[in-house]
C-alpha cells in the first residue's frame, strides 16, 4: 500500500510540475510588453480577479495555522486573518482598487513616482523588495523538504529544483500563470476545505463550539486584551493594503468596475471560506486535539485517501510557494510539515 500512494503521490506531482510549466509556456505566448507580463495586459476577467485576490493569502496560513491557533487561545487568534484580511479586500474593494487602476500603474512603486517623486519611487522599492526575500526562501525550503521526506531527494538538489519550476513559469508566463494556477490550486483547496467542513459538522455540538471559541474572557484575563484585539484588527485590515501582491492583481482587471467588483466578491468569499478554519479549530478544541495540525487530523481521519491526498497536496504546495501569512506562534514551513505527517500516514 505505501507503495500505490507513493507513486500516486509522485504522478500527482509530476502532473502538477508539468502543468505549471505548461500554462506558463502557453500565457507566454500572448506576452508582448511589460504590461502584459506584470499586469495581464489588465484583461483578467472579473472572475479570475477574484480568485487570484482570494488566493493572495488564502493558504496554509489561513488555513491551517488559524485553526490551530482558535484551539489554543479562541476567536481572537482570527482577527488578524481570516477577518483583518477579509477587511483588507473590502476596503481596497471600495477605497483604492478604481482609482489605483485609474492611474495606469505597473507596481507599487510607479504610485509614489506619480504622486511623489523617482527618489521616493526608489525608497519605498528599497523597504519593499527585501521584504519578500525571507518568506519566499522559506517556502522553497518547505517544498524541497516535501520532496526530500517523499523521494529522498537531497535539499540542495530539492531547493534548485522547486526555484526552477517556481520562478520558471512565473517568468515564462508573468501574472496570466501566476492568476491561472492561482485558480487552480484554489479551487482544489476551497473543495477539500468545504468537504471537510461538512463531515465535521456531525461531531460537535452548538455548546462544545462555544467553548472552544472562547467568546468568555477567563478570569482574572488582562483588562488590556481589547487594546491587542484591536491591534490584530487593525494590522491585518490596513498592514496589506500596500502590498504589491494585492495590488498587482487589482491593476490587472479588465476594468475600474471589476477590480472593485473583483474585491467585493474576494472580501465574500474570503470571510465565507475564512469561518471553516475557524469552526475546524473550535471543533479541535471540543474534542481535545492538542497536538499536531487540526486540520490535517481531521482531514485524515473524515476523508478518503485518495481525495486526501489531493487535498494535502494542494495545501503542502501552496504553503510551499505562496503562502506568505505570520502567526505569532507559526512557522512558514508548517504547512508543508503537516501535509508530510498527513500524507506520509496516508501511505502506510
Amino acid at each position: 500500500m505505501h507503495g500505490i500512494w507513493l507513486v500516486i503521490l509522485a504522478i500527482v506531482l509530476a502532473f502538477y510540475v508539468i502543468g505549471l510549466l505548461g500554462l506558463g509556456w502557453w500565457f507566454s505566448q500572448r506576452e508582448h510588453t511589460a504590461e502584459d507580463f506584470l499586469v495581464a495586459g489588465r484583461r483578467l476577467p472579473c472572475w479570475l480577479t477574484t480568485f487570484s485576490l482570494i488566493a493572495t493569502w488564502y493558504g496554509a496560513g489561513t488555513l491551517l495555522t488559524v485553526a490551530d491557533e482558535v484551539r489554543e487561545v479562541g476567536w481572537t487568534a482570527a482577527l488578524m486573518d481570516p477577518v483583518g484580511a477579509g477587511l483588507c479586500l473590502a476596503l481596497a474593494g471600495w477605497w483604492i482598487a478604481a482609482p489605483l487602476w485609474r492611474m495606469n500603474l505597473l507596481t507599487v512603486g510607479d504610485f509614489f513616482k506619480q504622486r511623489y517623486h523617482r527618489s521616493v519611487e526608489i525608497a519605498a522599492a528599497l523597504v519593499l523588495i527585501p521584504s519578500y526575500f525571507g518568506w519566499i526562501a522559506a517556502q522553497f525550503v518547505a517544498l524541497a523538504a516535501l520532496l526530500n521526506h517523499f523521494f529522498s531527494i537531497p535539499l540542495s538538489l530539492g531547493l534548485l529544483t522547486v526555484a526552477i519550476v517556481g520562478t520558471g513559469y512565473t517568468v515564462l508566463g508573468g501574472m496570466w500563470a501566476v492568476a491561472a494556477t492561482d485558480a487552480v490550486q484554489l479551487g482544489c483547496v476551497l473543495a477539500g476545505v468545504g468537504m471537510l467542513g461538512w463531515l465535521a459538522v456531525d461531531m460537535t455540538t452548538a455548546a462544545d463550539l462555544l467553548e472552544g471559541l472562547q467568546f468568555v474572557p477567563a478570569e482574572g484575563e488582562d483588562p488590556a486584551r481589547l487594546t491587542v484585539i484591536l491591534d490584530a484588527l487593525v494590522i491585518g485590515a490596513l498592514g496589506n493594503l500596500c502590498g504589491q501582491d494585492l495590488i498587482q492583481r487589482i491593476l490587472s482587471a479588465r476594468s475600474p468596475q471589476d477590480a472593485r467588483r473583483a474585491c467585493q466578491m474576494a472580501t465574500i468569499a474570503y470571510l465565507v471560506f475564512g469561518l471553516i478554519p475557524i469552526f475546524l479549530g473550535a471543533v479541535g478544541a471540543a474534542h481535545g486535539m492538542r497536538d499536531g495540525s487540526v486540520v490535517m487530523s481531521l482531514a485524515e481521519h473524515l476523508m478518503h485517501p485518495a481525495a486526501l491526498i489531493v487535498f494535502v497536496v494542494a495545501v503542502g504546495v501552496r504553503s510551499a510557494v505562496h503562502d506568505r501569512q505570520c502567526h505569532p506562534r507559526a512557522r512558514q514551513r508548517d504547512g508543508a510539515e503537516s501535509c508530510s505527517s498527513v500524507l506520509a500516514s496516508t501511505m502506510e
